[in-house]
């Protein structure tokens, strides 16, 4: 699992007031047959979630990822401004799979509610 949040821009503030931030999720299938994975992402608040390609995300979120394959996702998270309670908030993404699981943790940036 690998997650690399976009940097330029660091987030983008949606015309509602809301704040976006993008993330590229790489997920890894090193196994000799086809794998389902679920996709969670976790947080101090609850963030809206969208998979590129998939829509607005119920989470757990499936995927699956084909025998000894990369599979490269695009995920925006958006939070309400009422939701912006600090300039960074901790995510982690987690993916799991029969028993196995790696995570990865990152952040969550905006400008702490100010508009």
């Amino acid at each position: 699992l690998s997650v690399l949040r976009d940097r330029n821009p660091t987030f983008v503030r949606l015309a509602g007031g809301s704040v976006r931030n993008a993330y590229t999720v790489k997920v890894m299938n090193r196994s000799n047959e086809r794998r389902e994975f679920q996709v969670v992402v976790e947080g101090p608040v609850k963030f809206a979630v969208k998979i590129i390609g998939m829509g607005f995300a119920r989470l757990p979120a499936k995927i699956v990822v084909e025998a000894d394959r990369l599979r490269t996702l695009r995920v925006l998270l958006t939070l309400p401004p009422e939701s912006l309670v600090a300039e960074s908030m901790p995510v982690t993404f987690r993916v799991t799979t029969g028993g196995e699981g790696r995570s990865n943790n990152t952040v969550f940036l905006s400008d702490g509610g100010e508009q």
